[in-house]
This record gives C-alpha cells, sequence and structure tokens, in this order.
C-alpha cells in the first residue's frame, strides 16, 4: 500500500522517478516523520491547553475516614489564588474558615441558618449512603490549583456519631 501511496504522491510532484531511489523504504521514514511531527505537535497543543485553562484556586473542604476511604463533608466556596506554589496561604485560608464555620472544631456549634454543624456532615453522609457513620473525627483538607488534598492540622473537637441519618454524641 505504501507503493502505491507513494506513486500518486510523485506523481502530484511531477518529479522524475529516479530522485526516490528506495521508495517503499522512503515513504516509510516519511510516515514515520510526518507522524513523530503530529504526536509532538498534539502534545505541546495540550500541554499549552492545560496551562492557559489550569484554574488557579484554593479549595478548602472537611472529610471524615471511613474503611473504604475518605467521605466529603463540606465543600467550601474556592478563592482565586495568584500562585499554584501558595500551599501556606491556601492552608491557612481554610483554617480560619474551618474555626468561624465550626466555632473551632465544634460539630454542636449552631450556624447562622440554624442548622447544627454535626447534623450537616451527617447529611451529606447520609446522602454518600453512610447513615450510620461511627464515631468518625472531621478533618479540614486543602487543596490549591486542583493538587492532592492536604491535611491542616485540624480536626473536629469530637467525634461525628449519626444514628439513621441524625446527628448524635458519641
Amino acid at each position: 500500500m505504501g507503493a502505491v501511496m507513494w506513486e500518486e504522491l510523485r506523481h502530484l510532484t511531477h518529479l522524475p522517478r529516479s530522485i526516490y531511489g528506495n521508495q517503499e523504504k522512503m515513504w516509510h521514514s516519511f510516515s514515520a516523520a510526518a507522524l513523530n511531527t503530529m504526536k509532538s505537535l498534539l502534545v505541546m497543543v495540550a500541554t499549552l491547553s492545560l496551562a492557559w485553562g489550569q484554574e488557579m484556586h484554593c479549595h478548602c473542604a472537611t472529610f471524615v475516614s471511613t474503611v473504604e476511604g475518605g467521605i466529603l463533608m463540606h465543600n467550601l466556596p474556592y478563592t482565586e489564588v495568584t500562585d499554584c506554589d501558595d500551599f501556606e496561604g491556601c492552608e491557612s485560608r481554610c483554617t480560619k474558615e474551618f474555626i468561624d464555620l465550626t466555632d473551632g472544631g465544634d460539630l454542636d456549634h449552631e450556624l447562622e441558618d440554624g442548622n447544627i454543624v454535626g447534623q450537616l456532615c451527617c447529611d451529606t453522609a447520609a446522602a454518600e449512603g453512610y447513615e450510620n457513620l461511627m464515631p468518625s473525627e472531621v478533618y479540614m483538607y486543602s487543596s490549591i490549583c486542583h493538587g492532592p488534598w492536604l491535611y491542616n492540622g485540624y480536626k473536629s473537637k469530637q467525634k461525628l456519631c449519626c444514628d439513621e441519618g441524625k446527628y448524635v454524641h458519641c
């Protein structure tokens, strides 16, 4: 098939057959070179689009651990950052949010809307299929620019227990 395509290419360019030498070998090297160029171009475009479209945000969330893994309890609104290497700034912001939202990690804290922090966590756990959760600490994590979730050293003052989706003291 390569020789047939090479012949078609030769006729399109109107070059004499004698300058090609081994046509089959040249067609394969032409194909490999074109393929390598296309691959390189594709990688470059993909890399540029990732760099251009990267969201520069600090994300804060609380999690509990189960035998199956972590369950997201509460995802706080993200904030814009100017530097994806500012782990300390993102962690500091998440710590402040956690302290403000939970009154220092208190699951019994009542929010402005009348909800209890622990009940919000149980509502989330129930929605994920964990209506009965015994006893679990709620941990604060941060993530910058869609990087890994990093534990910031803060956790709830008491353990979270949910019984049939209702927050109860452990």
